[in-house]
């Protein structure tokens, strides 16, 4: 797991889970809410993946999408600081 953010703000910020060739993006606008990437998984199934050694956290199937389209993600998101537009995204409040 890994965060992007810009200069010393929290928001806004991508966080970026990667589990060998899977990813889960969650963005966090400037203002308020949450986004969370929009993949093809199992609809209610979970996936495990690690935010720290040893640390599992489970990620909505929903969310998972291939790592190397989280990977241009992240360098849109690092160039403009805005929602990647590369990716389906769900409001998640």
């Amino acid at each position: 797991m890994f965060t992007i953010g810009l200069e010393e703000a929290l928001r806004p910020c991508l966080t970026i889970y990667v589990k060998g060739d899977s990813a889960a993006l969650y963005f966090l606008p400037p203002e308020s809410g949450m986004y969370a990437s929009s993949g093809k998984g199992l609809p209610g199934g979970l996936e495990v993946f690690h935010d720290s050694p040893g640390r599992e956290i489970e990620i909505s199937s929903d969310a998972v999408i291939p790592w190397v389209v989280a990977r241009s993600s992240a360098l849109e998101f690092s160039e403009s600081g805005v929602r990647p537009a590369n990716v389906d995204w769900d409001w998640l409040g």
